[in-house]
């Protein structure tokens, strides 16, 4: 049913443990762009992932030594979220952008350092 038929604006729609990753493409590939999806998933791991159509959220806790100043609490923060396989990704999309834009991206890299 059209969400017009019903005189609404917006709507939703919950999928509850899904067991086709199959499946939940599929449903992704035919509504592609006319939703914005919001999956919601445990992991092996069990932390909580949030995945949006250009977001990727994932919920950690980090102990940091309290003890130590802002920027060694800022370095073992990097260090930890670098350990962290989710984040470790990338794609033939991702390249192809990096590729167009690096151009734009390396002056700024370069100018902190």
């Amino acid at each position: 049913m059209k969400l017009r038929e019903l005189g609404s604006k917006t709507g939703a729609i919950t999928y509850n443990s899904p067991k086709s990753i199959v499946g939940i493409k599929s449903i992704l590939a035919k509504a592609a762009g006319t939703i914005d999806p919001v999956i919601k998933v445990i992991t092996k791991g069990k932390s909580k992932v949030t995945l949006k159509d250009n977001e990727l959220a994932e919920k950690y806790e980090i102990d940091v030594d309290e003890l130590k100043d802002f920027s060694e609490e800022t370095k073992q923060l990097v260090d930890k979220t670098s350990e962290i396989e989710t984040s470790k990704f990338t794609n033939d999309k991702h390249d192809d952008i990096y590729e167009r834009n690096k151009g734009k991206i390396i002056p700024f890299t370069n100018a902190k350092r």
